[in-house]
C-alpha cells in the first residue's frame, strides 16, 4: 500500500492506497484542531482503523505545496521521517496539479490552479488536457486576464474565496473551489523523487515558482 499526506489545503488528510491506485482508507482533520498538528496521532488513527502498521506501507507519497508553509513543512517533514524510519519509499506531488487533476473530474475545460502566496499574490499552473503549459507566481486577475485573453474560456481552480477574485473584471472565466482536492486523485500526479542528501532521501516544500515545473 501506499500512504499518502496532505497538508497544504484547509483540511488535512491522510489516506491508503492499493497497488492499483484504489483510496482503501482515509482520515481528514480541520489543522485548526490540536489533534491535526500532531501528525503522528492521525497517522495511527489512520493505520489503526485500516488494521495496518509501517510494514504494511511500501511508498510514502506527500503534497509538496504550494499551499499553508508551516503545515506543509510538517507534512513533508513527517513523510522524510516516517520514510527514514521505516524504510520505505519516498516521493512528491505538486498541490497544484492536485487541484487540477480534481477540477478535470468535471470539466474539460483548460484549468489553472491558484493558490495563495503573500502580497496578494498566488501561485498558479495552467493546464490543457491535463498537460502542463505554463507556471508562475503572480498577481492573480493579471494571470487570469491574459490566460483568457490567449485561450478563451477557461477555469480557475482552487481556494478561490481566499483569492479574493475581482468578481466583475474576468468574462470567460468558470470559477471551481476546491480545497482540499480528493485524495483518491494522488494515484494519477507526477511523482516528484526526493533529493539524495548523504544516502538519505529527503523532499523539500514547494515554495517557489521555480518549484512549479515539470519533473
Amino acid at each position: 500500500m501506499r500512504l499518502i499526506i496532505q497538508t497544504s489545503s484547509a483540511t488535512f488528510g491522510l489516506g491508503l492506497l492499493s497497488d492499483t491506485g484504489a483510496l482503501l482508507h482515509e482520515i481528514h482533520a480541520k489543522d485548526c484542531t490540536t489533534q491535526s498538528k500532531n501528525l503522528g496521532d492521525l497517522f495511527h488513527a489512520l493505520m489503526d482503523g485500516a488494521g495496518c502498521t509501517l510494514a504494511d506501507i511500501v511508498e510514502i507519497c506527500v503534497d509538496l505545496g504550494p499551499g499553508g508553509l508551516s503545515s506543509t513543512r510538517a507534512g513533508v517533514s513527517f513523510a522524510n521521517a516516517l520514510a527514514f524510519a521505516g524504510s520505505v519509499g519516498l516521493s512528491g506531488v505538486s498541490a497544484l496539479e492536485l487541484l487540477m487533476l480534481e477540477a478535470r473530474k468535471t470539466s474539460a475545460l483548460p484549468i489553472c490552479s491558484m493558490r495563495p502566496a503573500q502580497g496578494g499574490l498566488a501561485f498558479w499552473a495552467f493546464y490543457i488536457e491535463g498537460r502542463l503549459e505554463g507556471v508562475g507566481c503572480d498577481q492573480p486577475d493579471a494571470v487570469l486576464g491574459q490566460l483568457i485573453e490567449s485561450r478563451g474560456e477557461i477555469a480557475v481552480a482552487g481556494p478561490l474565496a481566499r483569492l479574493r477574485l475581482d468578481p466583475q473584471a474576468l468574462n470567460g472565466l468558470h470559477r471551481m473551489e476546491i480545497d482540499p482536492p480528493g485524495l483518491d486523485i494522488f494515484s494519477q500526479a507526477t511523482r516528484r523523487p526526493p533529493a539524495d542528501v548523504g544516502g538519505v532521501a529527503v523532499l523539500e516544500p514547494i515554495t517557489s515558482a521555480e518549484g512549479l515545473g515539470p519533473v
